[in-house]
């Protein structure tokens, strides 16, 4: 089996279940075919989410309820999309799906304003927590190395990727030198 890197911490033992699940949808060997389950969803379906202000991306990818209570479908098969390295750089989604029943890898770029949460430096004494905001469709120094962590994961996993781009370009100020844009 290809490595499969899991960038996640369970809170239980039941939640371990779940990655052997995942570890289910990878090749048997590298360079073998992806295995295709059945899906629930039908193949060909409308994406029926549509925003109507500003996208969400999960429910973009994996569907929502509106707001009488009716599933609005997203582009990838219902209940398939698990998140990942989901605390971390949060003006990028990243995770697996199914699509058709074929497990892929997602990127998806977060629309909303975040909270980056800095925490005090242990080392100085006069060091506080921070709170940046952080603007939605821009790559930050964390967003640009999550993207390409999780785009490496995939490719060592020999998923199928998507890349939901929707970007408005990269943050490149000072600051953002000294905290590693051009690694």
């Amino acid at each position: 089996m290809p490595p499969m890197e899991l960038s996640s911490t369970v809170s239980d033992d039941l939640e371990v279940f779940f990655y052997f699940e995942m570890a289910e949808l990878h090749p048997s060997h590298v360079g073998g075919m992806l295995p295709i389950v059945k899906p629930l969803d039908p193949p060909e379906r409308p994406v029926e989410y549509f925003p109507e202000n500003s996208c969400d991306p999960r429910a973009a990818i994996c569907g929502t309820l509106d707001g009488n209570g009716r599933w609005l479908g997203g582009i990838f098969d219902k209940d398939s999309f698990v998140e990942t390295l989901d605390g971390w750089a949060r003006t990028v989604v990243t995770g697996r799906a199914k699509l058709g029943g074929i497990p892929v890898g997602i990127v998806a770029v977060e629309t909303q304003t975040v909270m980056q949460i800095i925490p005090a430096d242990p080392g100085q004494l006069d060091s506080h927590e921070r709170v940046v905001p952080q603007a939605g469709q821009v790559w930050f120094p964390d967003s640009a190395t999550k993207t390409a962590q999780a785009i490496l994961d995939f490719n060592r996993e020999e998923l199928p990727l998507f890349v939901l781009a929707n970007w408005r370009g990269f943050s490149g100020g000072q600051r953002d030198l000294f905290e590693g844009i051009l690694q």
